[in-house]
């Protein structure tokens, strides 16, 4: 699969493109990426996944309220087959553009000759954009209308079940990949080593879904995948935190890029008063992995 760098990196071949924020790849979307493909088989046309780097809601709150880290999707959108990859940088220029603007873009530079879309789907400044307009641009024939399930659940549902649920096991199940952070590992205070309980940790740029709290968790190295435990928290230099600690490893990890797969809410973050404490509070964490999770494959 070919990425493409918005208006950086073009391409006018003829493709089918399928447009969306795609946020989870949850079964909604997935059902306009199996027609996207299907139709590209069909029609003889490449294929073009065109997604945004955040909602633009996200990008005015300053928030990060994503299900999947767009490194995830780009991954997951190769591994089903699609020949290439946009992703829309969300910005005051692309969010103020009109969606005539954006369709001739796409037409012009990337070579959208059929597009495929949910029916609620749209676009352009103040989201004028919607099916009629990909209609009367592209031609009906050329324009494929995915009906939404009134069953299927949305992406505010899935959000709503990590949020304010706590309920990550039931949230995954209708994701497409468990929900995740990425980062580069850095230094902590590393209190974690003083009672024989090392942490990786990474620092986000924004307050991510999750609620603060300690989780069950999964740890991906370099394709190799590793038991561990979770705290999501600002820490005392007020950065998003996230510190992880490896069930029965003890690696330097500094400067290596990590992926932590949240799979469970265990409790809240505690206040401590002594090491002790955080000895007996990371113990009783890992009794409950040991009870619930030993046996657990991915």
């Amino acid at each position: 699969m070919q990425i493409l760098r918005w208006k950086k990196d073009f391409d006018n071949t003829p493709k089918i493109v399928c447009l969306g924020f795609f946020d989870g790849l949850h079964e909604g979307h997935l059902k306009v990426i199996n027609a996207t493909l299907a139709s590209a088989h069909k029609n003889n046309l490449l294929s073009l996944f065109f997604t945004l780097s955040e909602s633009v809601s996200d990008y005015f709150k300053k928030m990060n309220t994503k299900l999947m880290e767009n490194k995830v999707k780009q991954e997951l959108i190769a591994a089903r087959g699609f020949d290439y990859y946009l992703e829309g940088i969300v910005n005051d220029e692309f969010i103020n553009l009109t969606a005539h603007q954006f369709l001739t873009i796409l037409k012009e530079k990337y070579g959208a000759q059929k597009v495929v879309v949910g029916q609620d789907f749209s676009f352009g400044n103040k989201r004028t954009g919607n099916v009629k307009t990909l209609q009367d641009f592209f031609g009906k024939d050329n324009v494929t209308i995915i009906r939404r399930d009134p069953t299927s659940p949305a992406s505010s549902y899935i959000r709503n079940l990590i949020t304010n649920s706590h309920d990550l096991i039931n949230a995954n199940k209708l994701l497409a990949f468990p929900y995740s952070v990425t980062g580069v590992v850095d230094h902590g205070k590393k209190l974690g080593r003083t009672i024989n309980f090392p942490t990786a940790n990474i620092y986000l740029a924004r307050k991510c879904l999750l609620p603060y709290g300690v989780y069950v968790s999964e740890t991906l190295i370099n394709n190799h995948s590793y038991p561990s435990l979770t705290s999501y928290m600002v820490n005392s230099k007020n950065q998003e935190a996230v510190e992880t600690y490896l069930i029965d490893q003890n690696m330097n990890l500094y400067g290596q890029e990590i992926r932590v797969l949240f799979l469970e809410y265990i409790r809240p973050n505690i206040k401590i008063s002594s090491i002790a404490e955080l000895s007996e509070l990371v113990n009783s964490d890992l009794s409950y992995w040991k009870q619930h999770y030993s046996n657990y494959s991915n």
